[in-house]
Formats: structure tokens, C-alpha cells, sequence
């Protein structure tokens, strides 16, 4: 079933997420664990400021597409 009114409120009765079916989407978007492992990285190799920035900044562009695709899903 697709959502068809965009941003607007939907009424209660027009609901059909349930938690169940939304953990794994949330949870994903949430705990990615590729932000943990940078910064495990840029504490555990000393990488310098600059550096972390970028293991972090990679590692978001490689979970939040996965974010997507479980959404879609």
C-alpha cells in the first residue's frame, strides 16, 4: 500500500504501519553502525581531526542509502 497524500495528516483509521513493521526502519536510521566504527577508528588509530571527519563523513554516505532501502522496503 502506498501513502498517497504526501505530507498531509493521516487520520487514524487510514494507518497501517504498525511498531513492528517500523522497528527496523527506525532502528537502522537510529543506531547506524557505521558512525560507531568511525569513531571507534578515530580513537583506537589516532587519526588527526580532518581524518576523522572523513571516516565519519564516509561512513554516513555508505549506512543512510541503506536507510533508504530498508524504508522502501
Amino acid at each position: 500500500m502506498r501513502e498517497r497524500r504526501g505530507i498531509d495528516q493521516i487520520t487514524t483509521d487510514e494507518r497501517h504501519g504498525t511498531p513492528g513493521q517500523l522497528f527496523w526502519p527506525w532502528t537502522a536510521a537510529n543506531l547506524s553502525l557505521f558512525p560507531v566504527t568511525s569513531g571507534i577508528f578515530v580513537v583506537t588509530l589516532g587519526l588527526d581531526w580532518w581524518s576523522a571527519v572523513f571516516a565519519v563523513v564516509v561512513g554516513l554516505a555508505i549506512s543512510y542509502p541503506l536507510v533508504g532501502v530498508t524504508a522502501v522496503a
